[in-house]
């Protein structure tokens, strides 16, 4: 491995997630702490990055350096399947009585666009990492969470349309005690769900076309 270009400020005091482009030519960091938000940069292969003018949105978490949690924190960002979009997950704080969310930012050449905030379905809200459910030209997303297991949202009439629809749900995994990270297996065709607490991976199937989710 060799390093490109120099290191460059995250544009915030406690990075915690990073995303790229399926084309490799922008990157996205996701800052919890005292300057919370999202940045975005310009990827080049011999300079390295660059911040894109425009490219910072906060979130407003209300956090500290280093950032207090696991509720009330930053999660997780990914880019949304037309890569036109970024999505940025923040957990709720019960002691606090805020909840948790998705933030969605359109992103262009000019910068990131203002946030749209997504809520969770009734039941959900400690997001932890996102994944996008394969086959659905949506963009739909799998979402897990600790606080019941993971979400289901259904973006198949837009982003601002998700909680209204019928198939975007919080799903419960039994015994869960902290549903974390997920990924996906293109063998299989199920998404694996991560609980640091119980050590325990759960296998979920995700029928492309109700969004239905069977855990195996």
């Amino acid at each position: 491995l060799t390093a490109v270009g120099a290191p460059v400020a995250s544009g915030g005091e406690f990075p915690q997630s990073v995303a790229f482009t399926d084309a490799g030519d922008k990157l996205c960091a996701l800052n919890g702490g005292a300057r919370d938000g999202v940045q975005c940069f310009w990827v080049n292969a011999t300079s390295g990055l660059a911040p894109i003018t425009g490219g910072y949105r906060p979130l407003n978490l209300n956090q500290t350096t280093p950032a207090t949690g696991i509720p009330g924190t930053a999660s997780h960002i990914i880019f949304s399947k037309d890569q036109k979009s970024v999505y940025a997950a923040a957990k709720g704080n019960p002691n606090t009585g805020s909840a948790g969310f998705i933030a969605a930012f359109d992103l262009g050449d000019g910068g990131l666009g203002e946030q749209y905030h997504l809520g969770l379905p009734t039941g959900g809200n400690l997001p932890f990492s996102m994944g996008l459910i394969p086959g659905r030209d949506d963009g739909s997303i799998l979402v897990t969470d600790a606080a019941v297991g993971f979400n289901v949202l259904d973006f198949s009439q837009g982003v601002p349309s998700a909680l209204q629809q019928s198939a975007s749900v919080a799903v419960s995994v039994p015994g869960q005690k902290a549903v974390c990270w997920n990924a996906y297996s293109t063998k299989t065709g199920s998404f694996y769900l991560s609980d640091f607490l119980t050590n325990l991976v759960t296998e979920v199937s995700i029928d492309t076309n109700s969004l239905a989710a069977t855990q195996i």
